[in-house]
């Protein structure tokens, strides 16, 4: 965990800090034909519904994962198929064809001052990867958006063995009595609007290559 995560999250111990609890507003997009799952943290907070029940979502925002109107993935994809991706219908089908599921592995947290970014945000609960990876075996590759979620997979979710060669080759070997999963693990970086510069957008050439 990085050092301005550390100290984000220590003012959580504050008394009458500025903070909501989040729950997250989706499930895992996953079936018996995913390939490569997408990783993420949460959205942001207008995708979460509030007190009454209801979402603050803003014009050009589509309600599900990596929809924000801010987020640059969809418009990835957009290029990458000719066409256009504003509706939900249209993602989910473009998921299922090409074998691609998304995840966030964080499913309640502490926000702080309402803000998105991972250093303002604190989990409370988190969901067991390596359980949705042994009940979805054809899984080969996990791609992340933070490094962040790499620590917390390899150090408090995943069942490691030999991890050297494991982060030399960037194959993570997972054991569940007498089945035995590989799974090669990415960071691709956040696809969000502050971090698409050059390098950023490279990186995400890792999982349009594994769809071809």
């Amino acid at each position: 965990m990085s050092e301005k995560q550390n100290k984000a999250n220590q003012a959580f111990g504050v008394k009458d800090v500025n903070y909501d609890i989040d729950i997250h507003p989706f499930e895992p997009f996953i079936d018996e034909n995913t390939k490569v799952l997408v990783v993420g943290t949460f959205p942001p907070q207008r995708f979460c519904k509030d007190n009454n029940g209801r979402k603050a979502l803003e014009k050009g925002d589509v309600d599900w994962f990596f929809g924000s109107r801010d987020n640059f993935f969809w418009r990835w994809v957009e290029d990458k198929e000719k066409r256009r991706m504003k509706k939900v219908e249209k993602m989910q089908e473009w998921s299922r064809r090409s074998g691609v599921g998304f995840m966030d592995l964080f499913y309640e947290i502490k926000r702080y001052k309402g803000l998105s970014a991972d250093m303002y945000i604190f989990p409370t609960k988190v969901r067991n990867l390596t359980e949705w990876l042994m009940k979805y075996p054809k899984i080969e590759s996990v791609f992340f958006t933070s490094e962040w979620l790499i620590d917390i997979a390899k150090k408090e979710y995943l069942e490691l063995k030999n991890q050297e060669a494991i982060e030399k080759n960037g194959e993570f070997r997972i054991e569940d009595g007498d089945m035995v999963r590989v799974v090669d693990f990415h960071y691709l970086s956040s696809p969000s609007l502050c971090n698409t510069s050059k390098a950023p957008r490279e990186k995400w050439k890792k999982l349009w290559q594994k769809l071809n």
